[in-house]
C-alpha cells in the first residue's frame, strides 16, 4: 500500500529547497526508488502543492494562489485519485502552506481525502529567533509594512506557537504520525536538508541527484529599508479583497521582485550587514528563554529527549552581562541615492531629476509613480 508522506513545512526551514529539488530529480525519485512527487495542476503550482493547500481554504484566504489557478476539492480528489492509480511506493505532498494556512477544519479535510493510506506528518522546525528574522524578510517580500521587533518572536504569536501548531495534526492523523526534524546543522544529515529529506523517505545514498541555485534567499538590511519603503505605497492583499481587485496585489508583487532584482547590482545594496543583525546577542537570549518550557515539551513529546535544539555555546548564559552590537543603521539620503539609481533601471520611465532635492522628495514622486496602477487607492507620500 502506498505511504502518503505529507511535508508541512514549517515555513522558514528549506521548504522552496526541497521542493524544488524533488521537481528537478522528480523523474530519478520515481524510476529509482518508487517515490512519486505529483506534478497534477490541482496539486501542484510551480514547485510546491500550494493548489491543493488552496482547495482547502476560502477564496479569500489564498492570496499565495492566483484566484483563477484555485482547484475545488473534486479536482483535487480526482488528481490524487490518479496519482494513487501509478501505485507508488511513497506519495510526497510537500506545501508549507499546510501548516501556516489550515485551521482543524481544513486538516480534518484533508485527511478524509487520504484516509484509505498510512500517512507520515514530516515537519521541520527552526529555533525561533532564526525563523523570525527569515520570516520578517518574506513578510517584507509579500508587502509587510512594518519594521522588525524581537518582541514579535513570542510564544503568543502563533506563527512561533511549535506546539500549537503541531497540535491538531497530532489530534487528527495521530501522535504517532508525526515525524519532526530539526532545521539545524547539528541535525540534519550531513548538515544538509535536502539529505535530511532524502534519509527521511529512506534514500541513504545523495549522490548524483541535481541541484538547483537557492531562490528564496534572506534580504540584507538595505534591501529590506528598500521594500519596507516601498511597501508603504503598495496595496497589501487584504486592501486589495477589499477594494475586490486581488490582482492588484499580484501587480504590486511583480513590481517589488522587479525593483529587487535591479537593486541587486548597486554596490551600496549587496555590501550592506546581513538582515540577521537585527538582533543582537542579548535579543536572542531572551527569545530562547521564553521558549524554553515550549521547546523542552516539544522535545520530550516527539523526539524523546531533554532538549530540542544543541546548546550554542556563543550564546550568554542566563543572567551573564552582554555587550549589544550597535544596531544596523541606513543612511537615509543615501538611501535616496540608491532608489534613484534603481528608479534609473525599471522599464517604465520615471520622470525624476537626476540629483532628487530630498530623500523625501525623491520618496514622494516615486510613490506617486508606483500608485498609478492601483488608481482606487489613495495617493499620499509614503514614509520608511
Amino acid at each position: 500500500m502506498t505511504r502518503i508522506v505529507l511535508h508541512i513545512g514549517l515555513e522558514k526551514t528549506g521548504t522552496t529547497s526541497i521542493q524544488r529539488f524533488c521537481s528537478t530529480n522528480r523523474q530519478r525519485l520515481w524510476q529509482q526508488h518508487g517515490i512519486l512527487y505529483p506534478a497534477h495542476p490541482a496539486l501542484r503550482q510551480d514547485e510546491a502543492h500550494a493548489a491543493l493547500t488552496a482547495a482547502l481554504l476560502p477564496p479569500n484566504g489564498c492570496d499565495f494562489v492566483d484566484p483563477e489557478a484555485r482547484p475545488e476539492v473534486v479536482e483535487v480528489m480526482a488528481a490524487l485519485e490518479d496519482a494513487l492509480a501509478a501505485k507508488p511506493e511513497i506519495l510526497v505532498l510537500s506545501s508549507e502552506h499546510l501548516s501556516s494556512r489550515l485551521s482543524s477544519a481544513g486538516i480534518s479535510q484533508l485527511a478524509q481525502l487520504l484516509c484509505l493510506h498510512p500517512v507520515e506528518v514530516l515537519v521541520y522546525l527552526r529555533r525561533q529567533e532564526d525563523m523570525g528574522v527569515a520570516a520578517f524578510s518574506t513578510h517584507l517580500k509579500c508587502g509587510r509594512r512594518a519594521w522588525f521587533r524581537p518582541r514579535e518572536i513570542s510564544p503568543r504569536n502563533s506563527y512561533y506557537d511549535f506546539l500549537g501548531k503541531l497540535a491538531p495534526w497530532a489530534e487528527i492523523f495521530g501522535r504517532e504520525t508525526i515525524r519532526v526534524r530539526l532545521y539545524d546543522p547539528t541535525y540534519l544529515t550531513h548538515g544538509d536538508v535536502l539529505e535530511d529529506f532524502l534519509d527521511a523517505l529512506g534514500i541513504r545514498d545523495a549522490s548524483g541527484y541535481r541541484r538547483e541555485k537557492p531562490l528564496n534567499t534572506s534580504l540584507n538590511v538595505a534591501e529590506a529599508a528598500l521594500l519596507h519603503w516601498l511597501n508603504q505605497a503598495l496595496p497589501t492583499w487584504d486592501e486589495a479583497v477589499r477594494r475586490g481587485r486581488p490582482e492588484d496585489y499580484h501587480r504590486a508583487h511583480q513590481i517589488r521582485l522587479r525593483i529587487l532584482k535591479d537593486a541587486s547590482g548597486i554596490p551600496e545594496m549587496r555590501q550592506a550587514p546581513p538582515l540577521s543583525t537585527v538582533l543582537t546577542r542579548l535579543d536572542r537570549a531572551r527569545i530562547r528563554q521564553r521558549f524554553e518550557r515550549a521547546n523542552a515539551r516539544i522535545a520530550r513529546d516527539y523526539l524523546g529527549r531533554a532538549q530540542l535544539f544543541a546548546e550554542d555555546k556563543a550564546m550568554p548564559r542566563r543572567g551573564a552581562r552582554t555587550l549589544l552590537r550597535p544596531r544596523p543603521h541606513l543612511d537615509e539620503r543615501a538611501l535616496a541615492e540608491v532608489l534613484l539609481s534603481v528608479a534609473g533601471r525599471l522599464q517604465d520611465s520615471f520622470e525624476l531629476p537626476k540629483r532628487p532635492p530630498s530623500p523625501r522628495g525623491l520618496r514622494h514622486s516615486l510613490g506617486q509613480r508606483l500608485l498609478r496602477p492601483f488608481a482606487s487607492r489613495p495617493q499620499t507620500s509614503p514614509s520608511p
